[in-house]
């Protein structure tokens, strides 16, 4: 059991794909999760080869939102979520920087395989508005991003005039949790976020 090993470990497990028409289910290749500085989550392979054959779990920076296993405990330790989080998008940016810089960390586990619809807009059983989306980023961003929103507002420009909402609650919890900064995140966990910082390209 990872988690009685590592109580403090917010476990995923390969996330393999179900295009839209479910006829073919298509395992995910040996890759970690991360985001880039507009908050995209991607999913990368940083060492270009595949270790689909190894059986230990190993660490991402970063999660997708809620295909993973945690500690009750640890989860209400953390104070999981921002209450004023909109409908959907965000839940999973503020899952990364709080596990990682609070005291924990983030792996995928090779053994557990979890296979996810991956539809398409016309597919949804609900609206995801854009503008809520970015909305929710800034509102992490504020309380996530010391030092390097910038960055942030560098790929993501519209956001600057949105309204966000009162932060005190977060960034009181940040402080109580004693949270590392974002530094220690890009020297740490996401180098190659630290690297795409120096070279944030704009089409």
């Amino acid at each position: 059991n990872r988690l009685a090993e590592e109580p403090k470990a917010l476990v995923m497990p390969v996330i393999d794909q179900l295009p839209g028409d479910m006829k073919t289910y298509q395992r995910m290749p040996f890759s970690i999760w991360r985001f880039e500085w507009n908050l995209n989550l991607i999913a990368v392979n940083p060492w270009r080869k595949d270790k689909v054959d190894i059986s230990t779990p190993y660490p991402s920076p970063a999660t997708s939102g809620g295909i993973y296993a945690i500690r009750k405990d640890w989860w209400n330790h953390l104070e999981f979520f921002d209450p004023d989080l909109i409908r959907w998008g965000g839940d999973h940016v503020e899952a990364s920087h709080k596990v990682w810089r609070c005291g924990g960390r983030i792996e995928l586990h090779p053994c557990a395989r979890v296979g996810h619809w991956f539809r398409v807009a016309k597919d949804r059983p609900y609206d995801v508005p854009v503008a809520d989306v970015v909305r929710n980023y800034k509102r992490l961003a504020q309380v996530w991003f010391d030092g390097h929103l910038d960055s942030f507002y560098k790929v993501k420009p519209e956001a600057k005039a949105m309204q966000y909402g009162d932060l005190e609650d977060m960034q009181a919890a940040r402080e109580r949790l004693q949270c590392k900064d974002l530094d220690w995140y890009l020297q740490n966990v996401d180098v190659e976020l630290a690297w795409e910082e120096q070279h944030i390209c704009i089409p």
